[in-house]
């Protein structure tokens, strides 16, 4: 998983669900998701981020990793699975 948590095969699926150059701004890079992960798994701050994703812009670091955070949070409904054990306590306690 690494700097980014999540594996390549995640990375790719959420390329390829967020469509970015059909999404987002002219000039979108892979590198731009990556940011946006390292950001969730870090919370750091937007200096160290942009210093350890490359030395980048602050500002150019916070627009990409931010447009890419809010395009995942869109697909929640679609890659978030309720586990079958938390169905089944739900069941059982509507049952009763």
């Amino acid at each position: 998983m690494g700097a980014f948590g999540a594996m390549p095969s995640v990375c790719c699926d959420l390329w390829e669900r967020i469509d970015p150059h059909k999404t987002m701004p002219n000039g979108v890079q892979e590198k731009h998701l990556l940011w946006g992960l390292f950001f969730l798994r870090g919370y750091d701050t937007e200096e160290r981020s942009a210093h350890a994703v490359g030395d980048v812009d602050e500002k150019t670091y916070r627009e990409w990793s931010f447009l890419f955070v809010d395009a995942i949070s869109f697909l929640e409904s679609d890659v978030v699975r309720t586990p079958a054990c938390l169905m089944k306590i739900s069941l059982i306690t509507q049952g009763s």
